[in-house]
Protein backbone atom coordinates (compact mmCIF):
# COMPACT_ATOMS: atom_id res chain seq x y z
CA UNK A 1 0.00 0.00 0.00
CA UNK A 2 1.39 3.44 -0.57
CA UNK A 3 0.42 6.30 1.28
CA UNK A 4 -1.58 8.18 -1.32
CA UNK A 5 -3.85 4.99 -1.39
CA UNK A 6 -4.27 5.07 2.44
CA UNK A 7 -4.93 8.46 1.93
CA UNK A 8 -7.74 8.08 -0.04
CA UNK A 9 -9.40 5.01 1.35
CA UNK A 10 -9.38 6.92 4.58
CA UNK A 11 -11.29 9.57 2.69
CA UNK A 12 -13.58 7.24 1.27
CA UNK A 13 -13.95 5.60 4.65
CA UNK A 14 -15.02 8.88 6.58
CA UNK A 15 -17.89 9.98 3.44
CA UNK A 16 -19.14 6.63 3.48
CA UNK A 17 -19.56 6.54 7.56
CA UNK A 18 -20.74 10.38 7.00
CA UNK A 19 -23.39 9.34 4.24
CA UNK A 20 -24.51 6.52 6.19
CA UNK A 21 -25.02 9.16 9.06
CA UNK A 22 -22.06 7.84 11.48
CA UNK A 23 -20.01 10.46 13.19
CA UNK A 24 -17.31 8.99 13.58
CA UNK A 25 -13.33 8.36 12.87
CA UNK A 26 -12.32 6.00 9.90
CA UNK A 27 -9.03 5.26 12.28
CA UNK A 28 -9.18 5.05 16.11
CA UNK A 29 -6.66 3.66 18.34
CA UNK A 30 -8.04 3.29 22.13
CA UNK A 31 -5.59 4.52 24.95
CA UNK A 32 -4.13 1.84 27.11
CA UNK A 33 -5.28 1.05 30.00
CA UNK A 34 -2.08 0.85 31.83
CA UNK A 35 0.89 2.16 31.06
CA UNK A 36 3.36 -0.63 30.28
CA UNK A 37 6.81 -0.79 29.22
CA UNK A 38 6.62 -3.51 26.13
CA UNK A 39 9.48 -5.39 24.77
CA UNK A 40 11.26 -4.61 22.10
CA UNK A 41 12.25 -1.67 19.74
CA UNK A 42 8.66 1.03 18.75
CA UNK A 43 7.38 0.02 15.32
CA UNK A 44 9.00 3.22 13.87
CA UNK A 45 11.97 3.49 15.91
CA UNK A 46 13.83 2.68 12.45
CA UNK A 47 15.40 4.95 9.49
CA UNK A 48 12.07 5.57 8.54
CA UNK A 49 12.95 7.45 5.71
CA UNK A 50 16.25 5.82 4.63
CA UNK A 51 13.49 2.95 4.43
CA UNK A 52 10.99 4.81 1.84
CA UNK A 53 14.36 5.73 0.09
CA UNK A 54 15.36 2.33 -0.62
CA UNK A 55 11.96 1.11 -1.50
CA UNK A 56 11.64 3.96 -3.64
CA UNK A 57 15.02 2.59 -5.20
CA UNK A 58 13.67 -0.70 -5.77
CA UNK A 59 15.21 -2.67 -3.18
CA UNK A 60 12.06 -5.06 -2.12
CA UNK A 61 13.83 -7.84 -0.60
CA UNK A 62 12.74 -8.14 3.09
CA UNK A 63 16.53 -9.94 4.73
CA UNK A 64 18.14 -6.70 2.80
CA UNK A 65 16.24 -4.30 4.15
CA UNK A 66 16.08 -5.72 7.80
CA UNK A 67 19.89 -5.85 7.56
CA UNK A 68 20.66 -1.95 6.46
CA UNK A 69 18.37 -0.72 8.72
CA UNK A 70 20.13 -2.79 11.21
CA UNK A 71 16.46 -4.26 12.29
CA UNK A 72 14.28 -7.35 12.04
CA UNK A 73 12.52 -8.42 9.21
CA UNK A 74 9.06 -7.82 11.34
CA UNK A 75 9.62 -5.00 12.40
CA UNK A 76 10.68 -4.01 8.72
CA UNK A 77 6.84 -4.88 7.39
CA UNK A 78 5.33 -3.20 10.55
CA UNK A 79 7.24 0.25 9.84
CA UNK A 80 6.18 -0.16 6.34
CA UNK A 81 2.85 -0.62 7.49
CA UNK A 82 2.79 2.34 9.87
CA UNK A 83 4.32 4.48 7.14
CA UNK A 84 3.73 3.28 3.50
CA UNK A 85 5.65 5.19 1.35
CA UNK A 86 4.54 7.41 -1.43
CA UNK A 87 4.92 7.31 -4.77
CA UNK A 88 5.09 11.09 -5.75
CA UNK A 89 2.35 10.62 -8.38
CA UNK A 90 0.10 13.54 -8.71
CA UNK A 91 -4.03 12.40 -7.39
CA UNK A 92 -6.61 13.94 -7.74
CA UNK A 93 -8.87 13.03 -4.96
CA UNK A 94 -12.53 12.30 -5.54
CA UNK A 95 -15.51 13.86 -3.93
CA UNK A 96 -17.02 10.73 -2.47
CA UNK A 97 -20.02 12.63 -1.00
CA UNK A 98 -21.11 13.19 -4.12
CA UNK A 99 -20.36 10.19 -5.86
CA UNK A 100 -21.98 8.38 -2.90
CA UNK A 101 -25.27 6.86 -3.60
CA UNK A 102 -27.96 8.41 -1.91
CA UNK A 103 -29.57 7.00 1.46
CA UNK A 104 -33.11 6.19 2.55
CA UNK A 105 -36.17 4.62 1.51
CA UNK A 106 -35.88 5.97 -1.81
CA UNK A 107 -32.35 5.33 -2.71
CA UNK A 108 -32.74 1.84 -4.35
CA UNK A 109 -35.72 3.41 -7.00
CA UNK A 110 -33.09 6.48 -8.04
CA UNK A 111 -30.14 3.97 -8.03
CA UNK A 112 -32.62 1.84 -10.76
CA UNK A 113 -33.29 5.27 -12.23
CA UNK A 114 -29.97 6.37 -12.64
CA UNK A 115 -29.17 2.65 -14.11
CA UNK A 116 -31.51 2.72 -16.88
CA UNK A 117 -30.62 6.41 -17.66
CA UNK A 118 -26.92 4.92 -18.34
CA UNK A 119 -28.57 2.11 -20.33
CA UNK A 120 -27.78 -0.79 -17.21
CA UNK A 121 -30.83 -3.06 -17.59
CA UNK A 122 -31.19 -5.58 -14.04
CA UNK A 123 -33.73 -7.62 -13.93
CA UNK A 124 -36.38 -7.03 -11.45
Amino acid sequence: MTAELQAALDRYGDAYLRNHGFDEPVIWTPEPFVQLQWPGPEILDIDVELLQSMLSDGIYTHHLLAKELKANVRQVLRAIDAAPPPTGASVTPAVWKEILPPRGYKAPHLLMGLARCQGVHHDE
